[in-house]
């Protein structure tokens, strides 16, 4: 959750030594408050070829803080969303089989910065898109019943450096991927005769290779699943559009495994779910198209089962949501704050002595800009300016 960063400003006061001599003086720097974080939600909107994003504990009818929108951005029915770790976004575009990606803070109607895009990449409607470690792009491409990976910094009309595909794969109108950190690959496939699983890939997996497991079955809840996402511990997350639901599966769960969780009921407000993320705090957040035009992003805490409410829900006309689909969260440290100096007194001038002029001569003394309250012989130092005094 976002939060606010407090300052705090010391004042110190010194005490004028002497008759006619000048004060002893301590000026204090501003003391900047502990580092804050400030996460942002980046929604995928296939409605209106957008990206909007908004600061993390937004909550009803806002507005976005950002949109990512016009003809030159080259978004085109985009649904998956990604972001690697020096925060570019990554958006797989189904509308016109390409890949857009975009600088930190990008705003407005503004080009890509690399583009993949023609017949040698393989992409077919992507979907789903994922970074592992090292930069690599997977995406899933559903009306190919494929994922090509690209190496990082890919760029144009590039061939994939691998291809998950044949019959062996189990896959089937893939739409979901994600990766684990360990680079095991996950898919959820939707439809077909395949579909309603999640299959699992090994690290450099390639071809027409089989899974190396797969959840299927009737105690898994899967129905219609479209995206996934998961935790440092390898629990999965899935997003179940035909279920209006979200499941969760442990590490290695292989077969016609329950889940270990279901968020599902009129009170969850789930509506034809699509996208899923988590925070670093392990909040869940989802994409809902609705079923009665009215999307939304709903938040659940950490743990939540059943027919539970969301901690908070985005939706409304403000909010610019347009068919969402993808969503991914990311979370910015402010820079950590410089310890305040230890400062320095400057030393006391000696009294005067008999037969000396008292009245001050020479460049002057530097003091820290200040008030002096006459007839007390005090100086507050209420500001970082300095001034020579004369």
């Amino acid at each position: 959750m976002a939060k606010t960063q407090r300052s705090a400003r010391t004042l110190l006061v010194g005490l004028v030594v002497g008759l006619l001599g000048a004060a002893t003086v301590m000026v204090a720097r501003p003391l900047v408050g502990a580092a804050a974080t400030v996460g942002i939600s980046y929604v995928a909107n296939a409605g209106n070829n957008s990206v909007t994003e908004y600061a993390v504990g937004a909550d009803g009818n806002v507005a976005p803080i950002r949109t990512i929108s016009g003809f030159s951005t080259g978004l085109s029915g985009p649904e998956g969303v990604t972001l690697d770790a020096a925060g570019t976004l990554f958006v797989a575009n189904g509308g016109n089989n390409s890949v857009t990606e975009y600088a930190v803070g990008a705003v407005g109607n503004v080009a890509p910065i690399r583009t993949i895009s023609g017949i040698s990449t393989g992409l077919n409607d992507p979907v789903g898109v994922a970074l592992d470690a090292g930069g690599t792009l997977y995406l899933a491409n559903i009306s190919g019943n494929t994922i090509t990976e690209y190496v990082a910094g890919a760029d144009g009309n590039v061939a994939p450096i691998r291809t998950i595909s044949g019959i062996s794969t189990g896959l089937s109108a893939p739409e979901g991927a994600a990766l684990d950190a360990a680079g095991t690959l996950y898919v959820v496939n939707c439809c077909g005769a395949s579909g309603n699983t999640v299959t699992e890939y090994s690290m450099g997996a390639d071809g027409n290779v089989a899974p190396i497991r797969t959840i299927s079955g009737f105690s898994t809840g899967l129905a219609s699943p479209v995206f996934v996402v998961v935790d440092a511990a390898s629990t999965l997350y899935v997003a179940n559009s035909g279920g209006d639901s979200v499941t969760e599966y442990a590490a290695g769960a292989d077969g016609n495994v329950a889940p270990i969780r279901t968020i599902s009921g009129f009170s969850t407000g789930l509506s034809d779910p699509g996208g899923v993320a988590l925070d670093a705090a392990g909040t869940l957040y989802v994409t809902n198209t609705s079923r009665n035009d009215t999307p939304s992003v709903t938040e659940y805490a950490a743990g939540s089962d059943g027919n539970v409410a969301p901690i908070r829900t985005i939706s409304g006309a403000l909010t610019v949501l347009n068919n969402p689909v993808g969503v991914v969260v990311t979370a910015i440290p402010t820079p950590t704050p410089t310890p305040t100096p230890t400062p320095t007194p400057s030393p006391t001038p000696a009294l005067p002595r008999a037969g000396v002029p008292t009245t001050p001569s020479g460049p002057g003394l530097e003091v820290g800009f200040g008030l002096v309250l006459a007839g007390t012989g005090l100086l507050a130092a209420v500001g970082l300016r300095r001034r020579t005094v004369r």
